[in-house]
């Protein structure tokens, strides 16, 4: 189901029922404008429990290349494939992120305000939207991983991170893959030693920084899975806890594949051990997670 960018707030679209034969999930999808900038709308799109409860809150900074959309219209919130199957037997708001891409002439600087003022509008209702925000956390995937990675060092709120086939560093040059191309950085403007420097979660790890878990192909041609482990090891030297599940012969994007690869399988049933772990879940339904998971399409 795609939905349009130009809602404006307080609309509630759909209660959706998933039914994946060996359960029902359901939750509450609301999307709403955060804000709009030079006629571009920027959106929040919530997947929240449906039940009377707070619950930790995940925010999820989509991939793609900072590509896609028009002049006057992001790609906009775009959800992990595994959502629907996580969050609702978890008890945790799901938060995907809407932030200004190349076409709509956004920059790096840009897309971080806005995934900022996403989190700051999820913030400000948090009653509505049942968010727990002692317990907050981000993700992120390919491209969204140096934006995503950022604001979970800014939060001083933020417990836990979680990076996919990500990219950290934007100044160390041995750490593989090919992306982003010099167009690409030119555009966005991380060009420049400072830009590069803005640019790169791993200069900006806080003390005490969240729990990180970092998921990477080491087959991946267009970030590097170097990445991951320099972004981990970086975490580990200012005390942090990092792990890193390096996947064996995997190439980029495999996350998101329509078939339940072995890969995918395990790297959801990591998430789901991570986030029930650093937000401290209590009542989840674990098994009903992965009988989802293992069943065969």
């Amino acid at each position: 189901m795609v939905f349009p960018n130009n809602l404006h707030k307080k609309i509630t679209l759909a209660i959706l029922a998933i039914c994946l034969c060996v359960h029902s999930f359901a939750f509450t999808v609301i999307r709403e404008t955060v804000k709009t900038v030079d006629s571009i709308n920027i959106d929040i799109e919530l997947m929240i429990p449906n039940r009377k409860a707070k619950f930790p809150v995940l925010f999820y900074v989509h991939g793609g290349g900072w590509d896609h959309g028009t002049a006057k219209v992001t790609p906009g919130p775009q959800n992990l494939s595994s959502a629907s199957l996580l969050f609702d037997a978890l008890g945790v708001v799901f938060v995907e992120v809407d932030y200004r891409c190349k076409n709509q002439n956004g920059d790096f600087d840009k897309a971080l305000q806005d995934v900022l003022d996403v989190y700051a509008y999820a913030h400000k209702n948090a009653k509505r939207f049942k968010c727990d925000f002692n317990k907050v956390g981000f993700a992120g995937s390919s491209a969204g991983t140096p934006l995503s990675a950022i604001a979970a060092q800014k939060i001083a709120a933020c417990k836990l991170y979680i990076g996919i086939y990500g990219k950290y560093d934007f100044i160390t040059h041995n750490l593989g893959g090919y992306w982003p191309n010099h167009q690409t950085l030119e555009k966005y403007k991380i060009v420049t030693p400072d830009e590069k420097n803005r640019a790169s979660a791993v200069m900006q790890i806080r003390e005490n920084p969240p729990a990180t878990l970092l998921i990477h192909g080491d087959a991946d041609p267009t970030t590097g899975y170097k990445q991951s482990i320099a972004f981990a090891d970086a975490i580990k030297e200012k005390g942090g806890m990092a792990k890193t599940l390096i996947l064996q012969g995997v190439k980029h994007s495999f996350f998101f594949k329509a078939n339940k690869s072995e890969e995918y399988i395990v790297s959801n049933k990591e998430i789901m051990e991570f986030l029930i772990k650093h937000f401290k879940l209590k009542n989840t339904d674990k098994e009903q997670v992965v009988r989802s998971l293992e069943m065969k399409d």
